[in-house]
């Protein structure tokens, strides 16, 4: 009689049970003496230590004050260590953090005590933000405002456990020194600046994107609290039944989920992009890159719903059969090929340093968006009239094109001289957030399309 094979196979499973079950039993009591964070938790002193520091009021309100200014100095001059000193000194992460014990301890007091002075610190930060980048010399978006104007979900997980470890750090007496790390970490003044950036410069899309970058920060971070809050078991200040436990859960997750749904998008947005470029640098530097010509930078760039992708060279000419190929290729992706070529000369070009290079960039992307409409629009001012002996209506046409060639320029006015022999002004008042290199570049391009366009006049352009 065949044994049954549960018969082997009794004995063998015994037998494992026996070798490795103290063994699992033995680490599973070291994981729950690693993570038990319980024990040491002091319920009474982590409510206080936040309840007394949600006020803004007296000195917490010049400290919030010079947190803002400092973080719109940072964002204005592009420095971070500047941006880093104002997360530091930001009083902003109270006011979270009591919102997420409020809601965990069912503390209604503590909630909307909260919410008034988080909204009340929210409402100066931006006053202060746009009253300074209205009233700054600079007022151009730098690397440091840009960075802050697309939020991820990436974003989400950085305010998350930056929250978590904010509160967990609280509810422990020696553990204080964290504290700073989870302000930088979170980053909750620069944003909320950069929305008065946006203000100030009237650019919705700046404005939008770094308030909703703010309020992912806030939300997720009064989240963690929350979560630990009732991990940790906080007491509860009101009799809590199951169905009410269950519509707060179910309000808190459905309001996070719509909430993180914008930043899901544009991180695929993100994604999509990243290996677009891949894939555009790999078709350019395999076909365009040789020993007689060098590619100094590329950009992908977008005007009146066309893409291109704008390549910066010097050395020899690209040949007609490669550029077609390579255009080909973009094709396909959705883009055209621009190539702009460098007049450099063997000697400059092995002179040309990296610190130059990147000054050579720098200047190029600064006077893309200038040279992009100029070259879109010199046609239509092939049709004006002979300007200055034009009648006001022909002036008044040369103006509104001019405008519309150069979006920085506020007015232009005429001084013509009844003398031909006598130079006459075209005198030129620019808006007031025009940059100098942008003005410089303006008016070299006006200097030769009107000496191309009036040779025989002698005119002056002037600056107001």
């Amino acid at each position: 009689m065949r044994n049954k094979p549960s018969s082997f196979l009794k004995p063998f499973f015994k037998k494992v049970t026996t070798l490795f079950f103290p063994k699992i039993l033995k680490a599973r009591k070291s994981l729950k003496k690693l993570i038990n964070f319980d024990s040491s938790t002091d319920y009474e002193f982590t409510i206080s230590t936040i309840e007394s520091n949600i006020n803004i009021k007296g000195s917490i309100t010049l400290i919030l004050f010079s947190a803002c200014i400092l973080a719109s100095i940072g964002l204005d001059t592009d420095s971070p260590a500047v941006i880093i000193g104002a997360m530091l000194i930001s009083p902003l992460m109270s006011p979270i953090l009591g919102i997420g014990l409020g809601v965990g301890i069912f503390k209604k007091e503590l909630l909307l005590n909260s919410v008034k002075n988080f909204s009340l610190a929210v409402a100066l930060s931006l006053l202060t933000s746009t009253i300074y980048f209205a009233i700054s010399p600079l007022g151009e978006p730098t690397s440091e405002i840009i960075a802050r104007t697309k939020p991820t979900l990436l974003d989400i997980g950085v305010a998350f456990f930056g929250g978590l470890a904010g509160i967990i750090a609280l509810s422990r007496k020696g553990l204080s020194t964290i504290i700073p790390g989870v302000a930088i970490a979170t980053a909750l003044m620069p944003p909320l600046c950069t929305s008065g950036f946006g203000i100030a410069t009237g650019d919705i899309s700046i404005f939008l994107g770094a308030f909703y970058l703010f309020f992912l920060n806030t939300v997720f971070i009064s989240l963690a609290t929350y979560l630990i809050v009732r991990i940790l078991d906080f007491p509860y200040t009101e009799i809590m039944d199951v169905k009410r436990k269950f519509r707060i859960h179910r309000t808190i997750l459905l309001f996070v989920i719509i909430l993180s749904i914008p930043s899901v998008i544009i991180l695929y947005q993100l994604v999509s992009e990243y290996r677009s470029k891949i894939e555009i640098e790999s078709i350019i530097s395999s076909n365009l890159q040789n020993s007689n010509t060098k590619i100094v930078n590329w950009e992908i760039e977008s005007f009146d719903n066309k893409n291109s992708v704008k390549v910066f060279l010097f050395g020899k000419s690209i040949p007609p059969n490669v550029r077609f190929r390579v255009d080909s290729l973009l094709q396909l992706k959705g883009y055209s090929l621009d190539i702009i070529n460098l007049n450099i000369t063997d000697e400059e070009k092995n002179r040309l340093t990296d610190q130059t290079r990147k000054a050579l960039l720098s200047t190029l992307e600064a006077n893309r968006l200038i040279e992009r409409q100029y070259y879109n629009e010199v046609d239509s001012l092939k049709k004006l009239v002979n300007f200055p002996y034009g009648d006001s209506l022909s002036q008044n046409k040369f103006t509104s094109e001019l405008r519309a060639l150069f979006p920085q320029i506020e007015n232009i006015f005429y001084t013509v001289s009844a003398d031909k022999k006598q130079k006459h002004a075209l005198i030129i008042q620019y808006k007031k957030r025009t940059s100098l290199l942008s003005k410089r570049f303006i008016k070299n391009k006006l200097e030769s399309y009107i000496k191309q366009r009036f040779p025989s006049e002698n005119i002056v352009i002037a600056e107001e």
